[in-house]
């Protein structure tokens, strides 16, 4: 018994020391989270496949044991984490910029686009009054009109001459043709039956982001006691009625006093009277006026909003124009910016 009792240490021993090497590199390489991975990250010694110390070990710096071979993990510092989310986040973004330069691209191409199909427009419709009254039919120079009262050559107060025939086979919507000197508005003007189509259509009525500069449909020139309006984009290049917005400003407005209002029936000065911002609200479009009190009423009370006025201009012997477009003003809920004036005949 007492032979017995000396030998099953023996054994004992042997085995646990067997168990030991095959146990503790597993449990060396166990979750961070375990006490082992705790004694290593404190310096506490911990014990290694052959048996070394690797004892007082910076937290930041150990490499675990491997536990199973060469494709097992190995832990180096914090715990790795992944790199698909932010593999992900990049591509997402990637994606973004690409798109919103698309989308910029192509709305530069499309003012690109929209700009030249208008300066061809007006290239073959429009050109300078001297110049189309210098000849006559024959090819020779056409003899200066005379006055018949005072016999004074007439000078025409019209500085460009517009081929209606010509538009009007392009679009039997055109109505007039809106000229300011010195600025990029020289385009066309059409009406129809409704507000809505050529604000997404160009003047050869194809869709067009630009539109198309439009009267409003119930509006009629030449009555003295109304309001012809005539609606246009505030386009980002200042085409349309972009460079209209620019009238806010009152040195804009000196340097560019007075439009023209041309029309197969007749011609107009328009001199501009002032600008302001409104709601976009029936009350600030009035189209007709009961009577001339009426008429003097509505230019008292718009003129107190004006940026500027040109009282000297301002009188209800004349029809009025309104010019609308689109206002970024904040504080409004829907603001327009109008610019009036007011259309004088001329020859």
């Amino acid at each position: 018994m007492s032979q017995d009792k000396n030998q099953t240490p023996d054994w004992g021993e042997q085995e646990q020391t067997r168990q030991d090497e095959t146990v503790r590199p597993t449990e060396t390489a166990r979750h961070p989270e375990t006490e082992d991975w705790e004694k290593v990250r404190t310096g506490e010694e911990a014990q290694t496949r052959d048996g070394d110390s690797r004892g007082h070990i910076r937290s930041m710096d150990y490499e675990p044991y491997r536990a199973g071979g060469d494709d097992e993990p190995v832990y180096s510092g914090q715990r790795r984490r992944s790199s698909a989310p932010l593999i992900i986040l990049i591509v997402i973004l990637v994606i973004g910029m690409l798109f919103a330069a698309w989308q910029l691209g192509t709305i530069f191409l499309n003012y690109h686009r929209d700009r030249a199909a208008y300066n061809d427009l007006a290239g073959n419709a429009i050109s300078a009054l001297a110049e189309a009254e210098t000849k006559d039919d024959d090819g020779e120079e056409a003899e200066e009109a005379e006055d018949e009262e005072n016999d004074k050559p007439v000078v025409s107060q019209v500085p460009i001459q517009v081929d209606w025939a010509y538009l009007q086979s392009v679009n039997s919507d055109v109505v007039g043709w809106l000229y300011c000197p010195g600025t990029v508005i020289n385009y066309p003007v059409v009406q129809t039956n409704n507000n809505d189509f050529y604000l997404k259509h160009g003047f050869d009525q194809q869709s067009n982001t630009s539109g198309t500069l439009f009267a409003d449909k119930d509006s009629v020139a030449g009555i003295v006691q109304s309001n012809f309006i005539i609606y246009g984009h505030n386009m980002k290049d200042n085409s349309m009625f972009g460079s209209v917005a620019k009238y806010v400003d009152k040195s804009y407005y000196e340097e560019n006093p007075v439009m023209y209002y041309l029309t197969p029936n007749g011609n107009y000065r328009v001199d501009l009277i002032g600008c302001h911002i409104v709601e976009s609200t029936a009350e600030n479009y009035p189209l007709y006026f009961s009577s001339i009190t009426d008429y003097q009423n509505y230019l008292d009370r718009i003129s107190s909003d004006f940026f500027w006025i040109n009282k000297e201009a301002m009188s209800t012997d004349y029809q009025l124009m309104t010019l609308s477009t689109c206002s970024y003003t904040s504080g409004y809920s829907d603001p327009r910016l109008l610019v009036h004036g007011v259309m004088v005949p001329i020859e």
